[in-house]
């Protein structure tokens, strides 16, 4: 599968296979199938965050740990380093690896609930965060449909629902950021959960979230 081809490419798996890319860069070049045309139906793939990676250091010139270091996670007044994982051509991983404190993943939080706003800098455009709520749920398919029933997918975030306020990053083996910035809340949870992705622990983490969200709210 792709996602083994990933594994392999990115480092994360032993070489199971000399054939398959050894690099992201490589995997990329594969991937010339089309199964739709754009924009018809919503479904996740990790490579494609990579893809914007890429445009992104052709644009700019820089590489991608630069581009973070320097417009978001020192701006935003970070307190610790963040590490990101390194293929074997020494590209830095988009769509997975970054490893950071949850003292700063909620630094990151805040600063979305702020609209993009730190330390009296605009450092991410409020236009942006602004226009998640022009998510589709019509095209969001079955993805996370039992977690999300009404949600969508927009500008490499979850919506829980087109007519929600609520934005959200989900990671791997039990990884969230749920903001809410009607409420002015953000939760983050960072966790080691045996599989990768558990409709069941999304439930959970949802129930949490709306709990501690509507009690934080209370008068």
């Amino acid at each position: 599968s792709h996602m083994q081809k990933l594994g392999q490419a990115c480092g994360w798996f032993e070489v199971s296979d000399p054939d398959w890319p050894m690099t992201v860069w490589q995997l990329i070049l594969e991937l010339t199938e089309q199964e739709r045309p754009h924009g018809k139906m919503f479904q996740y793939r990790s490579i494609e965050t990579d893809v914007l990676a890429f445009l992104m250091q052709r644009v700019t010139g820089k590489q991608l740990a630069d581009l973070i270091s320097e417009e978001l996670w020192q701006p935003m007044g970070a307190e610790e380093d963040a590490y990101i994982t390194l293929d074997r051509g020494g590209y830095a991983l988009a769509d997975g690896g970054f490893n950071a404190t949850l003292r700063d993943f909620a630094r990151f939080a805040l600063l979305l609930l702020n609209g993009g706003k730190a330390h009296g800098r605009q450092i991410v455009p409020k236009e942006w965060i602004e226009s998640f709520n022009k998510a589709d749920h019509d095209v969001f398919g079955d993805e996370r449909q039992g977690a999300l029933p009404n949600g969508a997918y927009h500008n490499q975030f979850w919506i829980e629902a087109p007519d929600s306020p609520v934005f959200m990053c989900f990671g791997i083996f039990g990884q969230y950021l749920y903001m809410d910035p009607k409420a002015e809340f953000a939760m983050i949870k960072l966790s080691t959960d045996a599989e990768p992705v558990s409709e069941d622990r999304t439930f959970d983490m949802l129930a949490a979230a709306h709990a501690l969200r509507d009690f934080c709210s209370r008068p």
